[in-house]
């Protein structure tokens, strides 16, 4: 197959269902080729197969670093150093741009890919760069599942990391190396793993360099909108709440029911986002006294 860009392939997908490849290069392009056009037409294998269609410019000029396929819809999602995550689909054989999604704060995207959730819906999950930090999170609810110091997205790296099909065990696994240079022309190897790492991985799906997967993970149930910075139960008797602050400015407090979490009461908001919450009940008391404190310094009782 020949590109038929300017710029050097770096990432690809491969749809076995439909027989389609995506490969994206260092020139910010995506070419599609269908593989059931170029059997039906008899080419020999020595015979040089251009791309069906070419996106130009999906990511600027800036390399695509990552391409995975959305199996229930087709849509093609593919990341790179522009910090955005692009979203294209096969209309009748023909690969159309549907939308470009930036990703807040992110310097660089480095990975994607496709994970199943317990309820069948997919998930992208994305791996970049906040300044010299490496971060793995689901890209739709925004859980972060992994934050390494790396130094910088100019240092070499490789990532591996899964999710357990076995419950008993930790449900989370990663391990990463990092290619540090020094002054004097030698390099080191650092490595970041899980405390697992060393245990058997039998019950693990790999999702490393994978772009079909079939695992399944569950993040838990979402309260807010962004990051919860603290969490605290009440004992209220007969039931137990939990109130949590996030950088949402919010406050809430939630009773867990029918294996979720339920939010029962939102508090009066703050100006900035919420930085503690905690709560106070005397032991001859069903009373509990409810503290939050914002990121202005002001508290509410």
């Amino acid at each position: 197959m020949t590109l038929g860009t300017s710029g050097i392939p770096l990432c690809h997908a491969f749809d076995s269902a439909r027989n389609n490849m995506f490969i994206g290069d260092s020139r910010g392009n995506i070419a599609f080729f269908n593989l059931n056009r170029a059997l039906a037409s008899g080419d020999s294998q020595d015979t040089a197969r251009n791309p069906d269609k070419i996106l130009s410019r999906v990511h600027d000029k800036e390399h695509v670093t990552g391409i995975t396929i959305l199996v229930k819809s087709g849509v093609v999602l593919s990341v790179g150093n522009d910090g955005c995550m692009h979203q294209s689909r096969l209309d009748h054989g023909d690969l159309r741009k549907l939308i470009r999604i930036p990703i807040p704060n992110v310097t660089g995207l480095r990975h994607v890919w496709n994970v199943r959730q317990p309820n069948g819906d997919e998930s992208a999950v994305i791996g970049g760069y906040y300044g010299n930090d490496f971060v793995v999170f689901d890209s739709i609810l925004g859980y972060e599942f992994l934050r390494i110091s790396t130094g910088g997205r100019q240092r070499r790296q490789d990532l591996f990391f899964g999710f357990a099909n076995n419950s008993r065990k930790n449900s989370f696994l990663y391990g990463a190396a990092v290619v540090v240079g020094h002054k004097d022309g030698s390099n080191s190897i650092n490595f970041h793993f899980s405390h697992q790492f060393n245990d058997d991985i039998s019950d693990f799906g790999c999702i490393w360099q994978k772009q079909d997967i079939n695992e399944f993970y569950s993040i838990g149930h979402s309260v807010h909108s962004e990051r919860v910075n603290d969490a605290c139960w009440v004992d209220c008797g007969q039931s137990t709440y939990l109130l949590t602050g996030s950088n949402d400015c919010l406050v809430k407090l939630s009773k867990f029911e029918n294996d979720q979490f339920i939010c029962v009461a939102e508090l009066p908001p703050h100006e900035s986002c919420v930085r503690g919450v905690c709560s106070s009940c005397h032991k001859d008391s069903s009373v509990s006294l409810l503290v939050t404190c914002g990121g202005k310094l002001s508290m509410e009782f």
